[in-house]
Formats: C-alpha cells, structure tokens, sequence
C-alpha cells in the first residue's frame, strides 16, 4: 500500500486518470471509509499497481488521527503482496 503525504488541502479531489505526487496514475476508486479513501494505482515508471489511500483532507489536520493513519501505513507496509 503506498500512503501518501497528509496535506490539509481541501481542494484535494483525485479522479480516475489523475496522477498523483507526480509518479501514481489512478486507475479506479476500491473503498472508502472514515478516514479516506483507496485507489487502485500504478507506478508511471515500473508499472507495477498498488493499492493507495488518501486522507480525507478535512481529517489531515488532526494529530490523533495522522497518528493513527500513519500507523495502519506501516501496518500495511508490511504485509506481502
């Protein structure tokens, strides 16, 4: 799973086709929850697909809940594919 910087920018909306930090091409929406949502992706460069979560932006300026965000990350960064 590749998480992604916590920004507070509310504007942030990513659509299918959007290429997200410039490296990351949504492919589609796979869920979404309390405290964001999960796109299919692939790498622009290697072409390997990945599941990437969002913050929902009006979350991303609370400690508690980067905190825990950033926690099921790692979670996840260790579980194989």
């Amino acid at each position: 799973m590749v998480i992604m910087g916590v920004t507070a920018n509310r504007e942030a909306v990513v659509k299918t086709g959007d290429m997200v930090e410039g490296r990351y091409r949504v492919i589609k929406t796979l869920g979404a929850g309390g405290m964001g949502t999960v796109y299919l992706a692939e790498h622009a460069l290697i072409k390997r697909r990945v599941a990437m979560k969002i913050l929902h932006p009006d979350l991303a300026t609370d400690s508690d809940v980067i905190e825990r965000f950033m926690n099921e990350a790692r979670a996840a960064g260790t579980l194989d594919g």
